[in-house]
């Protein structure tokens, strides 16, 4: 995870899609699915009404924690359409590399904060919606969290870390001088620092239980890094192991967040690399990562 990279030069969704899925109407359907739009398209959101918002029903025992439930409005489609929008979906997945090269060219913040909170949307343990999302822009700040990562890391190849795992790395960071320094970090215009709520804390001090936290906050990963892929943006997940505390503190964050991710965010540089991988290394089967039971 902390050692990988993600994207490729061409990021046009409607291309890459089109070229990469056999048939011009599911390479049209894709970029029609995937476009950017002014509006949100009510036509690709099936949950909600026409209208846009639901209504308040009250149902007997409706709810397992008392809380109103409201009708779910959904509006199916054909099962044909269906079987395209997800094959192009996941062709579309297909193009997403971790990458570690970036260009320092600016990337819009609204774009950043779109993604955001598609990743806001994530389920979570009884709703409480654990995590925290700091976007670094300045420089100074993002020199702060590379120094406090690259001292530990270095200690972390030396001493902490498997020495199989550290080979292993090697292998994906063998264009750096060494694995433990992460020029990304400074060189991406944006890092996106994914924090985990251990607990939540009432205004009167009152401590509040939060569940699942370490689930909620991949789920909600997972979403960033869909989202920042479909908005034309590259990633790399990256793992701070004994750096949480201190990018905690340069962040300013409390006591009961602790760092889950940190995810540079930008452009490709122009002589940016991934990885070499042949077909089947790229990524498992579908016969090793699924079974119906």
């Amino acid at each position: 995870m902390s050692s990988s990279s993600s994207s490729s030069s061409s990021f046009s969704i409607g291309a890459v899609v089109a070229s990469a899925v056999a048939g011009a109407s599911l390479g049209a359907l894709a970029s029609t699915y995937l476009r950017p739009a002014k509006t949100v398209r009510k036509d690709l959101i099936p949950f909600l009404s026409s209208q846009g918002k639901a209504v308040v029903t009250s149902k007997a025992n409706a709810s397992d924690h008392d809380h109103a439930h409201v009708d779910y409005h959904f509006e199916r489609i054909s099962h044909e359409d269906a079987r395209e929008r997800s094959k192009a979906f996941a062709e579309f997945l297909t193009m997403r590399r971790s990458l570690r090269f970036y260009s320092n060219e600016d990337v819009p913040l609204d774009i950043i904060e779109n993604c955001i909170e598609a990743a806001g949307t994530a389920p979570s343990g009884a709703h409480t919606q654990p995590w925290y999302f700091c976007v670094v822009k300045t420089a100074a700040l993002k020199e702060q969290i590379r120094q406090a990562v690259e001292i530990e890391e270095e200690v972390n190849y030396q001493r902490r870390m498997n020495k199989v795992w550290v080979g292993e790395c090697n292998i994906l960071v063998s264009a750096l001088p060494d694995a433990y320094i992460k020029p990304y970090l400074t060189e991406a215009p944006y890092i996106i620092v994914v924090m985990k709520r251990s607990h939540d804390v009432d205004p009167d001090g009152t401590r509040k239980e939060v569940y699942y936290p370490e689930q909620s906050c991949g789920i909600a990963s997972g979403l960033l890094i869909t989202a920042l892929h479909n908005a034309n943006l590259a990633t790399l997940t990256s793992t701070p192991m004994g750096a949480e505390s201190k990018i905690r503190t340069i962040l300013g964050r409390p006591a009961n967040e602790k760092v889950y991710l940190l995810m540079p965010v930008g452009y490709p540089a122009a002589d940016g690399t991934v990885p070499y991988r042949t077909d089947a290394e790229l990524r498992k089967p579908m016969k090793d990562i699924y079974q119906l039971y």
